[in-house]
């Protein structure tokens, strides 16, 4: 009969797995993080390029579509024109813009799957409007196949490596969530294995009158107590001197030593055998 085993790190994981992981998740963090600034430019440069009245769309494609209005009204009062029966936009709602508070619409752009390529115009605007004001034209162009509506985009995301930045953005941030939920474990696993050698990282350095108060990653559950002797390295794995504990908690200690040079979160304090 099969029994279920639980998973357990440290039966397969060791302090040099465990600090190579955490410096690979870490490099991996940056590159997604790179990758993520690089999509969002993209955005806002496709963006910036294209007017917001302008639309790329392939034949049987739906888009969401929104835009201005002159004058207040309800989405049942709103119309379109367009210059193709295979071009239709269907109304979700008006709302006030967040922007200049002005009246706005929103909706879908509907374009049938037998339109021929080419370029269309349509409008929207109340059915009977009551500002003379002539209504936003909309330049739509049909595209025969992907790879022209591709090499047509102005994202460069899309028109050389055939990748959306909304899905690239997407990816990056369940990604970076994931790296750094493994980064976190790591690190935990890291301290875990380091007391348990009597090794602890600095997480916090005061300035004291008798020299520097020490706090790290060890205590009476590793032994320590009032009194006990610890040595200090500093970031290049030199030996500093002595520090003494002063204080212990279960898993923290505060200790303090006097020391020619600075002291730095990241320094290692090590018990002494």
């Amino acid at each position: 009969m099969f029994t279920f085993k639980p998973f357990h790190a440290e039966k397969w994981m060791d302090l040099s797995q465990a600090r190579r992981f955490q410096s690979l998740a870490g490099r991996a963090g940056l590159m997604v993080g790179i990758l993520l600034v690089a999509a969002m430019l993209d955005v806002v440069i496709a963006r910036h390029r294209t007017d917001f009245n302008v639309m790329h769309v392939l034949p049987g494609q739906v888009e969401p579509i929104d835009g201005p209005l002159a004058e207040k009204t309800s989405v049942e009062e709103l119309t379109y024109q367009s210059d193709s029966p295979d071009l239709k936009v269907a109304f979700d709602e008006t709302f006030a813009g967040f922007w200049m508070g002005g009246q706005m619409w929103r909706g879908k752009l509907l374009v049938g799957s037998q339109i021929r390529p080419g370029k269309y115009t349509l409008s929207v605007k109340p059915k009977n409007p009551v500002v003379d004001h002539p209504p936003l034209q909309y330049r739509v162009t049909v595209y025969p196949d992907y790879s022209a509506w591709r090499e047509s985009s102005k994202s460069y995301l899309t028109r050389y490596g055939g990748l959306s930045p909304w899905w690239v953005i997407a990816f990056s941030f369940g990604s970076l969530a994931l790296l750094g939920g493994g980064i976190f474990l790591m690190s935990g696993r890291v301290d875990a294995l380091m007391a348990q050698s009597g090794k602890a990282e600095v997480y916090r350095v005061s300035r004291v009158e008798n020299g520097y108060e020490i706090k790290f990653g060890l205590g009476s559950d590793h032994g320590l107590h009032p009194g006990s002797k610890l040595t200090l390295y500093n970031q290049d794995g030199q030996p500093l001197g002595h520090i003494e504990v002063m204080e212990a908690s279960a898993q923290d200690a505060v200790a303090v030593g006097e020391f020619n040079q600075e002291v730095k979160a990241g320094f290692l304090v090590s018990k002494d055998d």
